[in-house]
């Protein structure tokens, strides 16, 4: 190999380690750039939510009793706000009996609330020993049973094919029932679900296509929906949803 060529190998290898140290360092950057970004748009992406419940108490002169009203999307922890630069924040909404209420961002992960909007202090607060803690009946331990079964039934994996199910009374959905959330399914079908494990069972009315079984999708539930642990023990959901434009909820607790 003669001196030149020499260097050009060794200029070329070079030139291969630096372009992959940039290729990097760009990734890192951008995902720097994209949590910095995030974590500044959280007090604006916090006071929309209580922006919409405020509108709401304005036009209506009454506090919204379900945020299905404001058209939040409702997830197995709560409501979801979908904010700016793909910020997703997970919320529950609490209507006091004195005429205030209680917005808190909850952690699933960390199951722990993260901020919290007491009306009449009108502000944010993300220090626990700063929380508001009131002495109130809510379903926040049968939502965290029901997302347990709720997981245990409907795996990110392929192992909910091996799941079994059962569809009772299908009918053609005419449009009559509008589901409340941002999944783009064309629900052109209802039943009656069922899915079951040895020891686990939920089940309820599901919206579907009926061009997608239900282990590939178990669809969009809508209505009362029960759901059993392994000691037989039943946890009920309600599902908010709008049939010929009128909207059937239940009042968050």
């Amino acid at each position: 190999m003669t001196k030149i060529t020499k260097i050009v190998s060794v200029s070329i290898a070079v030139g291969f380690v630096l372009l992959i140290a940039l290729f990097f360092a760009t990734l890192n950057y951008r995902g720097y750039s994209v949590k910095y970004y995030r974590e500044n748009d959280l007090p604006s992406n916090l006071d929309s939510i209580i922006s919409r419940i405020e509108s709401y108490n304005e036009s209506y002169h009454a506090l919204p009793e379900a945020m299905s009203q404001l058209n939040f999307e409702q997830t197995i922890n709560g409501y979801l706000y979908k904010g700016n630069n793909g910020t997703e924040l997970v919320f529950r909404y609490y209507n006091l009996s004195d005429g205030s209420y209680l917005v808190e961002i909850f952690n699933a992960q960390e199951d722990s609330i993260i901020n919290q909007f007491y009306s009449p202090t009108h502000q944010w607060e993300n220090e626990p020993d700063n929380m508001v803690w009131l002495k109130m009946e809510t379903n926040a331990y049968e939502l965290s049973q029901i997302k347990k079964i709720y997981d245990t039934l409907n795996p990110k994996t392929t192992y909910r094919l091996n799941i079994p199910f059962t569809l009772d009374s299908v009918k053609k959905n005419d449009n009559i029932i509008s589901i409340l959330s941002d999944l783009t399914v064309h629900c052109d079908s209802i039943a009656y679900l069922t899915v079951k494990s040895p020891k686990t069972r939920m089940e309820g009315w599901t919206a579907f296509d009926r061009y997608v079984y239900p282990t590939q999708s178990l669809g969009i539930a809508f209505g009362e929906w029960k759901y059993y642990d392994e000691q037989g023990n039943c946890y009920r959901k309600f599902w908010n949803y709008t049939k010929e434009e009128k909207l059937i909820y239940e009042a968050d607790r």
